[in-house]
């Protein structure tokens, strides 16, 4: 939600006391939530941890310090209203939200001069403070203010059960349909939000309470908004969708069935982007112009893939993994007697689940005691799919089901496609999509780069067939990093450029001293010596650090050396007559390999060397070993070993 700059003067302006402290509180009729400025915070003693993001309308992430009960006064009446203490940007004291103005059953917009709140039998009526800070106020969490937005508002009292979403008169805005609403959470309660979709004729707004509680909406809640853009929308961008699919834009928490059931036909639509070909863009393909209208034609093939909406019931290869098989233990953790009535409603629900095919939120208490039997197993819920310990494997691990067989690389949600020539990247390509169709799943033309030789890719700019290198626009991070103030901060520092390792030179060595420093062996120090450390290392990979790519059909050297602490190695390929280098490697010498000669050092060197590429020297017939260590020519000898060197 944001606020034009032009909009800020028709924030409402009041005097308030916090705790005895006096400040200039703005009350915002499109926040959500309290909030104070933690610098006005007078009761930290108070405060208590929460689990919350607050973002600015510039999609800056807003530190909360925790939230607690403040007494507020206003004129010579006190109330107590729980708020959040944030790091507010600007010198914004406090925002007043709608969760206050509910509460105190607040009268006020932005054209009002004075705010009337009736606390108990009391009646306050406040003016407006007017003054040239309210530009100051930094766009947080505040609604659209553009001139023609039309905000809903509904026209009774409506009653909504728990888990279910019921349909809520709004004002008449008929001059302006058809148009899609955008939703916002109503009465400033996060469980309770209305359902974005379009309205054609009838004016009722879908409202979805997803709370344990039933709601009560009064009448003149402003439930929803339509902005300039979404007003008036031609119908030929209109695509059908199901009730199920509005759940899935809720944020996948899936109404009940009977939810779905009530959800009337007309407000079961969804807005496409309305372009009139939903296809990648081929700007900058490296190709001719015939080569990108095949390329075109092909995508048009597609049209159910290439698209910039969401597309619910996409299934995820073994979704039943997110269930822990558990044979040695009880299914109930904590061994409670559940009646036949209890473990029949687990079963209902466990069924409703698998034929549905989506998950249901379910609290964490509740998961220790849902044990079931499916397929003969007897099954628990876990946090992440047996066997993998990130979220994002959870994708790898799909997309690998999906693209069996494929030559091609993905990680998370990356697609990487290369060939040799146009024609057979083509092929590929048209493998591809058919897979994604099959799995129902899409493709953001947006973010699709189709032919090109030069890729940026997980941090990487990769051009075809010549190099690879770090992409200088990551390194914003290690901005804020270089004066790191204590272990954790430099470890954020060394994992930053352990990542770029390859293109380092004896990268464990010059990293000796700080992960001695991580890892408390030695204090914590940093000077002149360690800033120029970092800095030259930021240079090298923001000018200089440029590997070739491998190629098996190349001429290829093995370059390894060792130290008296440390191994390093590199492997370059000839390429216009110069050995370019492909990798770099390094590791420190640890434990009792500290006391071996000079000769078994450089062994170690060479083996750990060949262990670290194998991948690529695999791939050759053969390759060329350069040491400075002539002892080792004994192991091109007779074809046999000391033992001490096996």
């Amino acid at each position: 939600m944001t606020v034009s700059e032009s909009d800020f003067n028709k924030l409402f302006k009041i005097k308030i006391g916090v705790d005895g402290l006096q400040l200039n509180a703005i009350v915002d009729i499109g926040a959500v939530r309290s909030i104070i400025n933690s610098k006005y915070c007078t009761n930290r003693a108070g405060l208590k941890p929460v689990k919350l993001k607050l973002r600015s309308a510039n999609d800056t992430q807003i530190k909360v310090e925790g939230t607690y009960k403040a007494a507020l006064t206003i004129e010579n009446c006190t109330v107590h209203h729980n708020i959040i203490a944030a790091d507010l940007p600007g010198d914004v004291p406090m925002l007043l939200g709608n969760d206050f103005l509910a509460k105190y059953r607040a009268d006020t917009s932005w054209n009002t001069e004075t705010l009337t709140l009736r606390v108990g039998v009391s009646t306050i009526v406040t003016s407006r403070v007017r003054d040239d800070e309210s530009v100051n106020s930094m766009k947080v969490n505040t609604p659209e203010g553009d001139e023609g937005t039309v905000f809903l508002c509904s026209k009774s009292d409506v009653d909504i059960a728990p888990g279910m979403c019921e349909m809520v008169k709004v004002n008449n805005i008929e001059n302006i349909l058809p148009a899609v609403l955008s939703p916002c959470v109503v009465l400033g309660n996060l469980d309770v939000s209305s359902i974005e979709c379009l309205i054609l004729e009838n004016t009722n707004v879908p409202i979805f309470n997803c709370s344990e509680y039933p709601i009560r909406i009064p009448k003149g809640t402003k439930i929803a908004y339509i902005t300039p853009d979404n007003q008036r929308i031609e119908t030929c961008r209109l695509t059908k969708a199901t009730p199920s699919e509005i759940a899935f834009a809720v944020g996948n928490k899936i109404l009940t069935l009977e939810g779905m059931e009530n959800l009337s036909s007309e407000n079961c639509l969804l807005v496409d982007d309305g372009g009139d070909e939903p296809i990648p863009s081929l700007d900058g393909a490296d190709i001719s112009e015939d080569e990108k209208e095949e390329v075109r034609n092909l995508c048009r093939k597609y049209p159910d893939v290439f698209t910039t909406g969401m597309k619910p019931h996409a299934p995820v290869p073994n979704f039943i993994g997110h269930l822990e098989r558990t044979n040695e233990e009880s299914i109930y953790r904590r061994q409670w007697p559940l009646s036949a009535k209890q473990k029949a409603i687990a079963k209902k629900e466990i069924q409703k689940f698998l034929d549905w095919g989506v998950v249901e939120e379910v609290t964490d208490e509740s998961k220790l005691l849902l044990g079931f039997t499916f397929e003969g197993r007897s099954l628990r819920w876990t946090r992440l799919p047996q066997g993998l310990a990130l979220s994002p494997q959870i994708s790898i691990n799909a997309l690998g089901k999906i693209f069996k067989n494929l030559p091609i690389k993905y990680y998370v949600d990356d697609i990487i496609l290369g060939e040799n020539d146009p024609q057979s990247l083509l092929l590929l390509l048209d493998k591809v999509l058919e897979r994604l169709r099959e799995s129902n799943l899409t493709v953001d033309p947006r973010k699709a780069n189709l032919f090109k030789r030069e890729l940026t890719i997980i941090g990487l700019t990769v051009k075809a067939g010549e190099y690879v290198k770090p992409n200088p626009s990551r390194f914003r991070p290690l901005l804020a990093l270089k004066e790191p103030k204590n272990a954790k901060e430099l470890r954020s520092v060394v994992m930053f450029f352990s990542y770029y390792r390859r293109w380092i030179k004896s990268f464990a060595v010059t990293t000796q001293k700080y992960q001695d420093m991580i890892n408390e062996k030695i204090p914590f120090e940093w000077n002149n010596d360690d800033r120029k450390w970092v800095e030259d290392l930021y240079q090298y990979l923001l000018s200089n650090a440029t590997l070739a790519l491998f190629h098996e059909d190349r001429p290829t050297k093995l370059h390894c050396d060792a130290s008296q602490h440390s191994l390093g190695a590199f492997l370059a390929q000839k390429s216009d007559n110069i050995y370019k280098p492909v990798a770099y490697f390094s590791a420190p010498i640890k434990g009792r390999k500290l006391t071996w000669s000079a000769f078994h050092k450089e062994c170690l060197g060479l083996y750990e060397s060949v262990k670290y590429f194998e991948d690529e020297l695999r791939l050759l017939n053969k390759f060329t070993v350069v040491t400075d260590c002539s002892s080792m020519k004994i192991l091109t000898v007779n074809g046999r070993t000391k033992k001490s060197l096996r």
